[in-house]
Protein backbone atom coordinates (compact mmCIF):
# COMPACT_ATOMS: atom_id res chain seq x y z
CA UNK A 1 0.00 0.00 0.00
CA UNK A 2 1.46 3.46 0.98
CA UNK A 3 4.68 2.07 2.40
CA UNK A 4 5.38 -0.25 -0.47
CA UNK A 5 8.08 1.93 -2.24
CA UNK A 6 10.42 -0.34 -4.17
CA UNK A 7 14.17 0.09 -4.61
CA UNK A 8 13.77 0.91 -8.32
CA UNK A 9 11.25 3.60 -7.51
CA UNK A 10 13.58 5.19 -4.96
CA UNK A 11 16.41 5.18 -7.54
CA UNK A 12 14.17 6.85 -10.13
CA UNK A 13 13.08 9.52 -7.64
CA UNK A 14 16.72 10.14 -6.71
CA UNK A 15 17.61 10.69 -10.36
CA UNK A 16 14.72 13.10 -10.79
CA UNK A 17 15.80 15.02 -7.69
CA UNK A 18 19.41 15.19 -8.99
CA UNK A 19 18.20 16.60 -12.30
CA UNK A 20 16.13 19.18 -10.45
CA UNK A 21 19.16 20.11 -8.36
CA UNK A 22 21.25 20.61 -11.50
CA UNK A 23 18.58 22.85 -13.01
CA UNK A 24 18.36 24.80 -9.73
CA UNK A 25 22.17 25.33 -9.60
CA UNK A 26 22.29 26.26 -13.27
CA UNK A 27 19.61 28.91 -12.76
CA UNK A 28 21.36 30.27 -9.67
CA UNK A 29 24.65 30.42 -11.61
CA UNK A 30 22.95 32.25 -14.46
CA UNK A 31 21.69 34.89 -11.99
CA UNK A 32 25.26 35.47 -10.75
CA UNK A 33 26.90 35.63 -14.20
CA UNK A 34 24.19 37.66 -15.93
CA UNK A 35 25.84 41.13 -15.29
CA UNK A 36 29.12 39.95 -16.79
CA UNK A 37 27.48 38.29 -19.78
CA UNK A 38 25.52 41.48 -20.64
CA UNK A 39 28.79 43.43 -21.20
CA UNK A 40 29.20 41.94 -24.67
CA UNK A 41 27.96 45.24 -26.19
CA UNK A 42 28.45 48.96 -25.52
CA UNK A 43 24.86 49.79 -26.37
CA UNK A 44 23.11 50.45 -23.07
CA UNK A 45 19.67 49.61 -24.39
CA UNK A 46 20.77 46.21 -25.72
CA UNK A 47 22.86 45.57 -22.58
CA UNK A 48 19.83 46.16 -20.29
CA UNK A 49 17.64 43.90 -22.42
CA UNK A 50 20.16 41.03 -22.33
CA UNK A 51 20.57 41.43 -18.56
CA UNK A 52 16.79 41.34 -18.05
CA UNK A 53 16.36 38.17 -20.11
CA UNK A 54 19.28 36.37 -18.42
CA UNK A 55 17.98 37.22 -14.95
CA UNK A 56 14.47 36.02 -15.83
CA UNK A 57 15.76 32.77 -17.34
CA UNK A 58 17.91 32.14 -14.29
CA UNK A 59 14.99 32.72 -11.94
CA UNK A 60 12.75 30.33 -13.89
CA UNK A 61 15.45 27.64 -13.91
CA UNK A 62 16.11 27.70 -10.17
CA UNK A 63 12.35 27.81 -9.42
CA UNK A 64 11.79 24.82 -11.74
CA UNK A 65 14.70 22.95 -10.23
CA UNK A 66 13.41 23.58 -6.71
CA UNK A 67 9.94 22.38 -7.70
CA UNK A 68 11.37 19.15 -9.16
CA UNK A 69 13.46 18.55 -6.03
CA UNK A 70 10.42 19.16 -3.79
CA UNK A 71 8.15 16.86 -5.83
CA UNK A 72 10.69 14.03 -5.78
CA UNK A 73 11.21 14.42 -2.04
CA UNK A 74 7.46 14.49 -1.45
CA UNK A 75 6.95 11.31 -3.49
CA UNK A 76 9.71 9.62 -1.53
CA UNK A 77 8.89 10.70 2.03
CA UNK A 78 5.17 11.72 2.04
CA UNK A 79 3.76 8.13 2.51
CA UNK A 80 5.91 7.61 5.60
CA UNK A 81 4.86 11.02 6.92
CA UNK A 82 1.13 10.25 6.38
CA UNK A 83 1.42 6.82 8.04
CA UNK A 84 3.22 8.37 11.02
CA UNK A 85 0.56 11.08 11.28
CA UNK A 86 -2.30 8.52 11.12
CA UNK A 87 -0.61 6.32 13.72
CA UNK A 88 -0.25 9.31 16.06
CA UNK A 89 -3.83 10.47 15.34
CA UNK A 90 -5.36 7.03 16.12
CA UNK A 91 -2.87 6.14 18.81
CA UNK A 92 -1.97 2.99 16.87
CA UNK A 93 1.51 1.87 15.87
CA UNK A 94 0.21 0.15 12.73
CA UNK A 95 1.00 1.53 9.29
CA UNK A 96 -1.77 2.61 6.93
CA UNK A 97 -1.24 -0.61 4.97
CA UNK A 98 -1.76 -2.62 8.12
CA UNK A 99 -4.78 -0.53 9.11
CA UNK A 100 -6.37 -1.03 5.67
CA UNK A 101 -5.68 -4.76 5.84
CA UNK A 102 -7.29 -4.92 9.30
CA UNK A 103 -10.31 -3.02 8.01
CA UNK A 104 -10.59 -5.41 5.02
CA UNK A 105 -10.52 -8.46 7.26
CA UNK A 106 -13.15 -6.92 9.54
CA UNK A 107 -15.49 -6.24 6.61
CA UNK A 108 -15.04 -9.75 5.23
CA UNK A 109 -15.74 -11.25 8.66
CA UNK A 110 -19.04 -9.35 8.84
CA UNK A 111 -20.27 -10.69 5.46
CA UNK A 112 -22.21 -13.99 5.99
CA UNK A 113 -20.77 -17.09 4.42
CA UNK A 114 -22.82 -17.79 1.27
CA UNK A 115 -22.28 -21.55 1.61
CA UNK A 116 -23.71 -21.58 5.13
CA UNK A 117 -26.71 -19.55 3.98
CA UNK A 118 -27.39 -21.82 1.02
CA UNK A 119 -27.15 -24.94 3.17
CA UNK A 120 -29.49 -23.52 5.76
CA UNK A 121 -32.18 -21.83 3.72
CA UNK A 122 -32.21 -23.27 0.20
CA UNK A 123 -35.36 -25.28 -0.62
CA UNK A 124 -35.12 -28.98 -1.09
CA UNK A 125 -35.92 -28.91 -4.81
CA UNK A 126 -33.05 -26.36 -5.44
CA UNK A 127 -30.62 -28.22 -3.20
CA UNK A 128 -31.37 -31.59 -4.80
CA UNK A 129 -31.14 -30.06 -8.28
CA UNK A 130 -27.64 -28.78 -7.55
CA UNK A 131 -26.37 -31.78 -5.59
CA UNK A 132 -23.99 -32.84 -8.37
CA UNK A 133 -22.24 -29.47 -8.07
CA UNK A 134 -22.11 -29.34 -4.28
CA UNK A 135 -19.57 -30.95 -2.01
CA UNK A 136 -20.15 -34.29 -0.31
CA UNK A 137 -20.37 -32.46 3.00
CA UNK A 138 -23.54 -30.71 1.85
CA UNK A 139 -24.90 -34.05 0.67
CA UNK A 140 -24.50 -35.42 4.19
CA UNK A 141 -26.23 -32.37 5.60
CA UNK A 142 -29.17 -32.40 3.21
CA UNK A 143 -31.51 -33.39 6.04
CA UNK A 144 -31.02 -29.86 7.36
CA UNK A 145 -32.64 -28.30 4.31
CA UNK A 146 -35.19 -30.91 3.25
CA UNK A 147 -38.91 -30.04 3.09
CA UNK A 148 -38.21 -26.32 3.25
CA UNK A 149 -37.23 -26.22 6.93
CA UNK A 150 -34.12 -24.27 7.78
CA UNK A 151 -32.79 -25.87 10.91
CA UNK A 152 -33.76 -29.48 11.59
CA UNK A 153 -31.89 -29.52 14.88
CA UNK A 154 -33.97 -26.61 16.19
CA UNK A 155 -37.28 -27.89 14.89
CA UNK A 156 -37.02 -31.62 15.54
CA UNK A 157 -34.14 -31.94 17.97
CA UNK A 158 -30.42 -32.36 17.43
CA UNK A 159 -30.77 -36.16 17.29
CA UNK A 160 -32.82 -35.76 14.07
CA UNK A 161 -29.70 -34.72 12.16
CA UNK A 162 -28.11 -38.14 12.73
CA UNK A 163 -28.31 -40.79 9.97
CA UNK A 164 -30.05 -43.30 12.25
CA UNK A 165 -32.80 -40.87 13.34
CA UNK A 166 -36.49 -41.21 12.47
CA UNK A 167 -36.33 -37.96 10.48
CA UNK A 168 -33.44 -39.28 8.39
CA UNK A 169 -35.39 -42.47 7.69
CA UNK A 170 -38.51 -40.57 6.61
CA UNK A 171 -36.39 -38.29 4.43
CA UNK A 172 -34.53 -41.12 2.74
CA UNK A 173 -37.55 -43.47 2.42
CA UNK A 174 -40.24 -40.97 1.40
CA UNK A 175 -39.14 -37.35 0.91
CA UNK A 176 -36.04 -37.88 -1.21
CA UNK A 177 -37.43 -40.43 -3.71
CA UNK A 178 -40.91 -38.93 -4.09
CA UNK A 179 -40.66 -35.13 -3.89
CA UNK A 180 -39.21 -34.59 -7.37
CA UNK A 181 -40.90 -37.32 -9.42
CA UNK A 182 -44.41 -37.49 -10.98
CA UNK A 183 -47.21 -38.57 -8.64
CA UNK A 184 -50.97 -39.04 -8.58
CA UNK A 185 -53.00 -35.93 -7.85
CA UNK A 186 -56.72 -35.08 -7.46
CA UNK A 187 -57.80 -38.71 -7.58
CA UNK A 188 -61.50 -39.61 -7.69
CA UNK A 189 -62.50 -43.23 -7.14
CA UNK A 190 -66.10 -44.12 -7.96
CA UNK A 191 -67.16 -47.65 -6.93
CA UNK A 192 -70.64 -49.01 -7.49
CA UNK A 193 -71.62 -52.53 -6.43
CA UNK A 194 -74.67 -53.82 -8.24
CA UNK A 195 -76.75 -57.01 -7.97
CA UNK A 196 -76.61 -59.54 -10.79
CA UNK A 197 -80.04 -60.67 -12.05
CA UNK A 198 -80.86 -64.26 -11.15
CA UNK A 199 -77.63 -64.65 -9.21
CA UNK A 200 -77.45 -64.59 -5.43
CA UNK A 201 -73.82 -65.70 -5.04
CA UNK A 202 -72.04 -62.81 -6.76
CA UNK A 203 -72.25 -59.05 -7.14
CA UNK A 204 -71.04 -56.84 -9.99
CA UNK A 205 -68.17 -54.43 -9.20
CA UNK A 206 -68.09 -51.24 -11.32
CA UNK A 207 -65.09 -49.01 -10.73
CA UNK A 208 -64.04 -45.74 -12.41
CA UNK A 209 -60.75 -44.23 -11.34
CA UNK A 210 -59.88 -40.67 -12.39
CA UNK A 211 -56.61 -38.96 -11.48
CA UNK A 212 -53.99 -36.62 -12.81
CA UNK A 213 -50.30 -37.30 -13.20
CA UNK A 214 -48.54 -34.26 -11.77
CA UNK A 215 -44.90 -33.75 -12.71
CA UNK A 216 -43.59 -31.00 -10.38
CA UNK A 217 -40.31 -30.83 -12.31
CA UNK A 218 -41.80 -30.79 -15.82
CA UNK A 219 -40.58 -27.28 -16.69
CA UNK A 220 -37.08 -28.22 -15.56
CA UNK A 221 -36.87 -30.52 -18.58
CA UNK A 222 -36.50 -33.79 -16.66
CA UNK A 223 -38.22 -35.92 -19.38
CA UNK A 224 -39.78 -38.04 -16.64
CA UNK A 225 -41.86 -41.18 -17.04
CA UNK A 226 -44.71 -42.39 -14.85
CA UNK A 227 -45.59 -46.07 -14.29
CA UNK A 228 -49.31 -46.58 -14.91
CA UNK A 229 -50.04 -49.77 -12.97
CA UNK A 230 -53.49 -51.31 -12.98
CA UNK A 231 -54.60 -54.54 -11.43
CA UNK A 232 -57.75 -56.12 -10.05
CA UNK A 233 -59.28 -59.48 -9.16
CA UNK A 234 -62.53 -61.13 -10.05
CA UNK A 235 -64.28 -64.33 -9.08
CA UNK A 236 -64.90 -67.12 -11.57
CA UNK A 237 -68.27 -68.74 -11.62
CA UNK A 238 -68.31 -72.47 -11.08
CA UNK A 239 -68.94 -73.23 -14.74
CA UNK A 240 -66.39 -70.70 -16.10
CA UNK A 241 -62.82 -71.30 -17.18
CA UNK A 242 -60.23 -68.52 -17.43
CA UNK A 243 -60.29 -68.44 -21.23
CA UNK A 244 -64.05 -67.92 -21.34
CA UNK A 245 -63.85 -65.25 -18.65
CA UNK A 246 -61.07 -63.39 -20.49
CA UNK A 247 -63.29 -63.02 -23.55
CA UNK A 248 -65.84 -61.11 -21.45
CA UNK A 249 -63.24 -58.87 -19.79
CA UNK A 250 -64.38 -55.26 -19.43
CA UNK A 251 -61.41 -53.04 -18.70
CA UNK A 252 -60.31 -49.72 -20.21
CA UNK A 253 -57.62 -47.03 -20.05
CA UNK A 254 -57.78 -43.43 -21.30
CA UNK A 255 -54.99 -40.86 -21.35
CA UNK A 256 -56.09 -37.25 -21.89
CA UNK A 257 -59.47 -38.58 -23.02
CA UNK A 258 -57.97 -40.83 -25.70
CA UNK A 259 -58.69 -44.55 -25.39
CA UNK A 260 -55.55 -46.70 -25.25
CA UNK A 261 -55.49 -49.94 -27.20
CA UNK A 262 -54.39 -52.56 -24.65
CA UNK A 263 -53.85 -55.17 -27.31
CA UNK A 264 -54.55 -58.88 -26.96
CA UNK A 265 -54.55 -60.34 -23.47
CA UNK A 266 -52.01 -62.94 -22.40
CA UNK A 267 -52.93 -65.80 -20.07
CA UNK A 268 -50.05 -66.88 -17.83
CA UNK A 269 -49.59 -69.34 -14.97
CA UNK A 270 -48.70 -66.87 -12.20
CA UNK A 271 -47.65 -63.26 -11.52
CA UNK A 272 -43.92 -63.99 -11.87
CA UNK A 273 -44.39 -64.37 -15.63
CA UNK A 274 -45.78 -60.82 -16.00
CA UNK A 275 -42.41 -59.31 -16.90
CA UNK A 276 -43.11 -57.05 -19.90
CA UNK A 277 -44.83 -53.66 -20.12
CA UNK A 278 -47.94 -52.80 -22.15
CA UNK A 279 -49.29 -56.37 -22.04
CA UNK A 280 -52.56 -57.31 -20.36
CA UNK A 281 -51.78 -60.37 -18.24
CA UNK A 282 -54.46 -62.70 -16.84
CA UNK A 283 -53.73 -65.53 -14.41
CA UNK A 284 -55.46 -67.65 -11.75
CA UNK A 285 -55.26 -66.98 -8.03
CA UNK A 286 -56.75 -70.15 -6.64
CA UNK A 287 -59.56 -72.31 -8.05
CA UNK A 288 -62.20 -69.56 -8.22
CA UNK A 289 -60.25 -66.30 -8.52
CA UNK A 290 -58.62 -64.59 -11.51
CA UNK A 291 -56.23 -61.61 -11.53
CA UNK A 292 -55.62 -58.96 -14.18
CA UNK A 293 -52.38 -57.02 -14.36
CA UNK A 294 -51.27 -54.25 -16.70
CA UNK A 295 -48.37 -51.80 -16.62
CA UNK A 296 -46.99 -49.17 -18.98
CA UNK A 297 -44.27 -46.56 -18.66
CA UNK A 298 -45.88 -43.31 -19.77
CA UNK A 299 -43.61 -40.48 -20.90
CA UNK A 300 -44.93 -37.31 -19.29
CA UNK A 301 -45.72 -34.63 -21.89
CA UNK A 302 -47.18 -31.89 -19.68
CA UNK A 303 -47.25 -30.80 -16.05
CA UNK A 304 -50.70 -32.40 -15.55
CA UNK A 305 -51.98 -35.44 -17.47
CA UNK A 306 -55.51 -36.84 -17.07
CA UNK A 307 -55.83 -40.62 -16.62
CA UNK A 308 -59.04 -42.69 -16.49
CA UNK A 309 -59.40 -46.41 -15.87
CA UNK A 310 -62.60 -48.43 -15.86
CA UNK A 311 -63.23 -51.95 -14.60
CA UNK A 312 -66.20 -54.28 -14.40
CA UNK A 313 -65.63 -57.47 -12.43
CA UNK A 314 -67.42 -59.73 -9.94
CA UNK A 315 -67.07 -60.25 -6.21
CA UNK A 316 -68.39 -62.91 -3.87
CA UNK A 317 -71.49 -61.88 -1.98
CA UNK A 318 -69.65 -62.59 1.28
CA UNK A 319 -66.86 -60.09 0.49
CA UNK A 320 -67.90 -57.18 2.67
CA UNK A 321 -64.62 -55.35 3.22
CA UNK A 322 -62.69 -53.08 0.87
CA UNK A 323 -59.24 -51.63 1.57
CA UNK A 324 -57.44 -49.26 -0.78
CA UNK A 325 -53.64 -49.36 -0.84
CA UNK A 326 -51.61 -46.40 -2.11
CA UNK A 327 -48.35 -47.58 -3.62
CA UNK A 328 -46.95 -44.04 -3.77
CA UNK A 329 -48.03 -40.68 -2.29
CA UNK A 330 -51.30 -39.23 -3.64
CA UNK A 331 -52.15 -35.55 -3.40
CA UNK A 332 -55.84 -35.32 -2.47
CA UNK A 333 -58.32 -38.12 -2.98
CA UNK A 334 -62.08 -38.50 -3.05
CA UNK A 335 -63.95 -41.83 -2.86
CA UNK A 336 -67.63 -42.42 -3.65
CA UNK A 337 -68.94 -45.87 -2.73
CA UNK A 338 -72.41 -47.24 -3.52
CA UNK A 339 -73.82 -50.63 -2.50
CA UNK A 340 -77.18 -52.23 -3.43
CA UNK A 341 -80.38 -51.93 -1.49
CA UNK A 342 -80.60 -54.55 1.20
CA UNK A 343 -77.05 -53.80 2.28
CA UNK A 344 -75.77 -51.10 4.62
CA UNK A 345 -72.41 -49.53 5.44
CA UNK A 346 -71.08 -49.65 8.95
CA UNK A 347 -71.03 -46.18 10.46
CA UNK A 348 -67.28 -46.05 11.07
CA UNK A 349 -64.38 -46.46 8.67
CA UNK A 350 -60.63 -46.72 9.11
CA UNK A 351 -57.94 -44.65 7.42
CA UNK A 352 -54.21 -44.10 7.56
CA UNK A 353 -54.87 -41.16 9.90
CA UNK A 354 -56.06 -43.52 12.64
CA UNK A 355 -52.88 -45.58 12.52
CA UNK A 356 -50.55 -42.57 12.31
CA UNK A 357 -52.18 -40.69 15.20
CA UNK A 358 -53.25 -43.58 17.40
CA UNK A 359 -50.40 -43.32 19.90
CA UNK A 360 -49.60 -39.67 19.38
CA UNK A 361 -49.64 -37.47 22.52
CA UNK A 362 -52.97 -35.74 23.10
CA UNK A 363 -51.32 -32.31 22.95
CA UNK A 364 -50.38 -32.97 19.33
CA UNK A 365 -53.74 -34.50 18.43
CA UNK A 366 -55.47 -31.27 19.43
CA UNK A 367 -53.38 -29.25 16.97
CA UNK A 368 -55.04 -30.84 13.94
CA UNK A 369 -58.42 -32.49 13.56
CA UNK A 370 -59.06 -35.73 11.74
CA UNK A 371 -61.84 -34.10 9.72
CA UNK A 372 -59.41 -31.59 8.22
CA UNK A 373 -57.37 -34.47 6.78
CA UNK A 374 -59.77 -37.38 6.28
CA UNK A 375 -63.53 -36.93 6.36
CA UNK A 376 -66.09 -39.73 5.95
CA UNK A 377 -69.76 -39.10 5.35
CA UNK A 378 -72.58 -41.61 5.23
CA UNK A 379 -75.10 -39.93 2.93
CA UNK A 380 -77.49 -42.89 3.00
CA UNK A 381 -77.12 -46.44 4.38
CA UNK A 382 -76.01 -47.42 0.85
CA UNK A 383 -73.85 -44.40 -0.09
CA UNK A 384 -70.53 -43.57 1.56
CA UNK A 385 -68.13 -40.75 0.72
CA UNK A 386 -64.53 -40.29 1.88
CA UNK A 387 -62.59 -37.08 1.26
CA UNK A 388 -58.85 -36.87 1.87
CA UNK A 389 -57.96 -33.20 1.80
CA UNK A 390 -54.21 -33.58 1.85
CA UNK A 391 -51.48 -36.07 0.99
CA UNK A 392 -52.18 -39.80 1.27
CA UNK A 393 -48.95 -41.59 2.25
CA UNK A 394 -47.96 -44.99 0.82
CA UNK A 395 -49.74 -47.88 2.52
CA UNK A 396 -53.37 -48.66 3.34
CA UNK A 397 -55.29 -45.43 2.72
CA UNK A 398 -58.69 -46.50 4.04
CA UNK A 399 -60.96 -49.48 4.74
CA UNK A 400 -64.75 -49.65 4.64
CA UNK A 401 -67.14 -52.40 5.71
CA UNK A 402 -70.72 -53.20 4.89
CA UNK A 403 -73.20 -55.93 5.77
CA UNK A 404 -76.45 -57.38 4.60
CA UNK A 405 -79.51 -56.06 6.39
CA UNK A 406 -81.35 -58.58 8.54
CA UNK A 407 -84.90 -59.70 7.81
CA UNK A 408 -86.16 -57.72 10.81
CA UNK A 409 -84.50 -54.56 9.54
CA UNK A 410 -86.01 -55.04 6.11
CA UNK A 411 -89.43 -55.66 7.65
CA UNK A 412 -89.03 -52.52 9.72
CA UNK A 413 -88.15 -50.49 6.64
CA UNK A 414 -91.16 -51.81 4.82
CA UNK A 415 -93.40 -51.01 7.79
CA UNK A 416 -92.17 -47.43 7.76
CA UNK A 417 -93.07 -46.91 4.12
Amino acid sequence: MFSAITKDRKLALAKIAAAGLMIFLAGHALDITAPFMSNVTENEHIKSTILFLLLKCGSLMWVLGFAIIFAAAAALFLPQIIETFVSILYNDKKTISELVETLHCDIVSRIPNHKDISERYVRQKDCEGSRDCITKDLDRRIASVAAGVGDIATRYGHHSTKPESYYSFMHNAYLYPYCRIPHRSQQTLDIRIKPIPDCSEYLEWNETNLFKIHDPMFYAGTNATFPIKIGFQSVLKDDQDIEAWAKTLKFGLKIEGEKIDLGKYCIIDDASQATEDSILYIYRRGPSMVSVKYKMEYKVLSEYTSIETTEISHIDVNDTVFSYTAHMPICKMKVQFDIPNGWTFLDSFESYYDDVHKYMPESYKKQISKESIVAGRLETPQKFEIIMNDWVPPGIAFSVRWRKESHEELSGQCAMK
